[in-house]
């Protein structure tokens, strides 16, 4: 593809988009088309509800993608600043998003398609209108999620609970959230896949325990010393002495930096025994998405992270590090006011001791067992592994 189609296209989604309203006037709706987007591309939710999709009879999917890499391109997926991309955004029926969007191209949805957001995550942190920091009066806010989400038909919820916190944080009516769960989760479901799926890449025979290391998205990342840096950032804890207390112990540690992060540590990452980093193109590699593997390991560590949402469904035992935390939520705020340690279902640790003890704890009595049951049932109402099932059933019945 040449740079000049991609300056047209780039030109036209961003700057004009008014003019793409008009061209798609004239383009007819392809019925049985569906469109996926995600970042990173061919993952999270989207990749999981179009891998369910693309074995029923009778519809055409097709990607548009952000990163034109090997990994991505195919006859099935298109860069998002080309011709054909743009054709076949304007001439879909359906567009599955599970992120911001391709750009602008939300204000040039026609009314006969329907933009659905599968979204990324079930947030914790204040996000759009809930988001005071970012946006100081309430009208303000609400005219920012009206100008990035004008026009999306649906959006999927994982609960009553988050039914209610999406609704406001994108100003829209509750009915247009219904319920379905995440795709995604349907994964943690297939125990025996993602086992497989996780030795295919990394070889995880002869160790006692499977852990990984997954925190959040560093927002202040600019102020970050990288040389410094800690990729697990708790007191006094340093990667060597952490890896020999996994080594002697027969834990393997993963860690699996935010996609948005993971680029600004790549070069900083040394070899340790007992420790592998997950980077986004090793699993692109191999076509495997993180969501995939998620069920395979024994315990989850995080810090501010939603993916321990996801987690609870497996049952298994969560740590959370409690770093820097009135700072963060004073920058970034946090759904559920002060009551982080309450919706949180595990050990709270702020150094290297607390979280050593904790792994051995927990991993010897899981003691917070039925806490995480009480909080998978308020954030998940269906805990069945049939969440693409139910978004497609929408899809036949046409509610959506």
């Amino acid at each position: 593809m040449s740079n000049i189609q991609e300056k047209i296209c780039s030109f036209l989604l961003i700057r004009v988009p008014w003019l793409l309203c008009c061209i798609s006037c004239f383009i007819p709706i392809q019925t049985n088309l569906i469109i996926f987007i995600s970042w990173p591309d061919k993952g999270g939710n989207s990749k999981a509800l179009y891998n369910f999709i693309k074995n029923q009879r009778d519809w055409d999917s097709k990607w548009v993608i952000h990163e034109r890499t090997t990994y991505n391109v195919d006859s099935k997926s298109f860069y998002k600043y080309s011709y054909k991309a743009l054709f076949y955004l304007m001439r879909a029926k359906y567009i599955f998003n599970s992120n911001n969007g391709i750009e602008r191209f939300n204000k040039i949805v026609k009314k006969n398609q329907k933009y659905v957001n599968l979204w990324h995550g079930m947030p914790l942190k204040t996000i759009y209108a809930l988001d005071k920091n970012n946006f100081q009066t309430l009208a303000k806010r609400r005219a920012m999620s009206n100008t990035l989400y004008p026009k999306h038909d649906i959006w999927c919820s994982t609960s009553e609970f988050y039914q209610v916190v999406l609704a406001s944080a994108f100003q829209t009516d509750i009915t247009y959230l219904p319920i379905t769960g995440q795709p995604r989760n349907d994964l943690l479901f297939d125990k025996r896949s993602s086992k497989e799926l996780l030795d295919s890449i990394y070889n995880t025979n002869g160790f006692h325990r499977v852990i990984l290391y997954a925190p959040t998205y560093c927002k202040n990342r600019d102020n970050i010393n990288v040389d410094d840096f800690r990729f697990i950032q708790i007191e006094n804890c340093e990667l060597n002495i952490f890896n020999e207390f996994l080594a002697n112990s027969g834990y393997l540690l993963f860690i699996k930096m935010h996609p948005a992060d993971e680029d600004l540590y790549l070069n900083n990452i040394k070899a340790y025994s007992n420790i592998k980093f997950i980077h986004r193109f090793d699993l692109q590699k191999h076509s495997i998405d993180i969501d995939e593997i998620l069920g395979a390991f024994d315990m989850l560590i995080t810090d501010y992270s939603s993916i321990y949402i996801d987690f609870l469904l497996t049952n298994k035992p969560i740590i959370f590090i409690k770093t820097n935390y009135d700072e963060y939520f004073d920058k970034r705020g946090w759904i559920f006011g002060n009551e982080y340690d309450f919706f949180c279902p595990g050990p709270k640790c702020s150094s290297y001791k607390e979280l050593i003890t904790s792994i051995k704890k927990e991993f010897e009595n899981d003691t917070y067992y039925f806490e995480r049951e009480k909080f998978k049932n308020l954030f998940h109402k269906y805990q069945d592994g049939k969440s693409c099932e139910r978004i497609y059933k929408l899809i036949q019945e046409k509610v959506l």
